[in-house]
């Protein structure tokens, strides 16, 4: 059974890696894969903490950074727990535009497009950012050829739950 899991995932991710290769597609996917840096979020939380003067603002600034802290510690321990080597080392054929110093399971990129956005649409609504712009960096992630889908999926998992979390406690000690 594990053996067919796998084999569902390497030929997921050949599809989406193999099969839609351009310059055009090749710069938009290393784009899109920017809303999963973890800077680039706290960058957005302490913009908006300073900018804003509305206080729900601030706050949500505040649950942004402390969110994307958490999951960065949080995926990086799973990372290492895990020791899923990237699928660049171990499939062939595979087109690949990018490479990580860390392992694969589960995507960090992902993980943080899901917080970020989780907490942005929490905040100004627009609850299909949550859904499309997690779902668009998880389809850059493979396209570059850095993770398989089971690690987007799992990032997007560890996104929501972290976000869930820290929104969870912010609330209960009102902060949020």
């Amino acid at each position: 059974m594990i053996i067919d899991l796998y084999s569902i995932d390497v030929a997921i991710l050949q599809f989406i890696n193999l099969g839609f290769h351009n310059n055009i597609l090749n710069s938009i996917a290393s784009f899109i894969t920017i809303f999963g840096w973890a800077y680039v979020a706290i960058i957005i939380g302490v913009l908006l903490y300073f900018i804003s003067k509305n206080k729900k603002t601030k706050n949500y600034a505040k649950l942004l950074i402390i969110s994307t802290i958490v999951a960065w510690l949080t995926i990086e321990a799973v990372k290492l727990g895990v020791h899923r080597i990237r699928p660049y080392d171990v499939i062939t054929p595979l087109y690949v535009l990018a490479h990580e110093s860390s392992y694969s399971f589960p995507s960090g990129h992902t993980t943080t497009a899901t917080v970020l956005f989780y907490t942005l649409s929490k905040r100004y609504g627009h609850w299909w950012l949550f859904i499309l712009i997690p779902v668009l960096v998880a389809l850059s992630r493979m396209y570059l050829g850095v993770h398989y889908p089971s690690d987007v999926l799992g990032g997007f998992i560890f996104g929501y739950i972290v976000s869930y979390l820290c929104e969870y406690f912010m609330k209960t000690k009102n902060l949020l």
